[in-house]
């Protein structure tokens, strides 16, 4: 827990590993999660609004274009990608022993 706190876990893993063998809908999940989680409620309606009226990125092609939406995290948040993209990688993780336990 320590390690996460200090930013050094899931740096490892990159968001194409992360969303390998998790539904559509369990990767739009996270991302909402994550982006509300870091930038507040509503916060991910105006990223997804974004990405589809700025860069013709449609939230529903999110998971079968993640690389895309990966290098997208960069161009609109800068280094504010970091915390971000490590926020999603453990939503992911979350979403994956869910669906393990199940």
């Amino acid at each position: 827990m320590v390690l996460y706190l200090l930013g050094e876990e899931n740096d490892s893993l990159s968001l194409k590993e992360a969303v390998a063998g998790l539904e559509p809908r369990q990767v739009l999940e996270a991302l909402v999660d994550a982006i509300e989680n870091v930038f507040g409620p509503g916060s991910a309606k105006l990223v997804f609004r974004t990405l589809e009226l700025v860069y013709k990125l449609d939230s529903e092609a999110i998971p079968s274009n993640i690389d895309r939406f990966d290098e997208l995290l960069d161009r609109i948040f800068g280094a504010g990608a970091i915390p971000l993209r490590r926020r999603i990688v453990s939503e992911l993780e979350r979403k994956r022993r869910q669906q393990q336990q199940q």
